[in-house]
């Protein structure tokens, strides 16, 4: 039993707070000093994504609207 309590005593040291909040620190750091270029996706990329997010939100509008007027048989 002793033995399991150290044990468990040495692996809690891995969450220590002032140690996450190290590590915490560096991570921020890190991607702060890589900024921008550290982005993985270009502008473009981007806008396309948005665009066809938006062309299939408005598809699938209109197909449950299409389904609810068949279904229901109420005016649109």
């Amino acid at each position: 039993r002793h033995r399991m309590g150290s044990a468990a005593l040495s692996a809690s040291e891995r969450f220590d707070p002032a140690r996450i909040a190290e590590s915490h620190e560096s991570l921020f750091t890190e991607l702060v000093a890589r900024g921008a270029r550290g982005r993985g996706h270009s502008p473009l990329r981007t806008a396309l994504h948005r665009t066809r997010g938006t062309v299939l939100d408005r598809a699938y509008a209109l197909r449950y609207k299409a389904a609810d007027v068949l279904r229901k048989g109420k005016a649109a």
